[in-house]
């Protein structure tokens, strides 16, 4: 049996790129996505501890930073 691989217009690939919004989104409440796949716990330098989420759109639409 032949593998048949599905026509092309099945199968919608997101771009290569995306756009990315200038702006850094700061939340410091329950709206800020923890359960984004995206989202990490990290600790800076002096070892303060910050949660950040790049959270992705669908070009045209800009995908944006939060930081918590």
């Amino acid at each position: 049996m032949a593998y048949r691989r599905q026509p092309m217009a099945y199968h919608r690939p997101s771009p290569g790129w995306m756009m990315l919004d200038r702006f850094v989104r700061r939340r410091d409440d329950d709206s800020f996505p923890a359960a984004d796949p995206t989202a990490a716990s990290l600790t800076n330098s002096r070892g303060d501890p910050f949660d950040v989420c790049l959270s992705f759109k669908k070009p045209p639409q800009p995908s944006f930073l939060s930081l918590r």
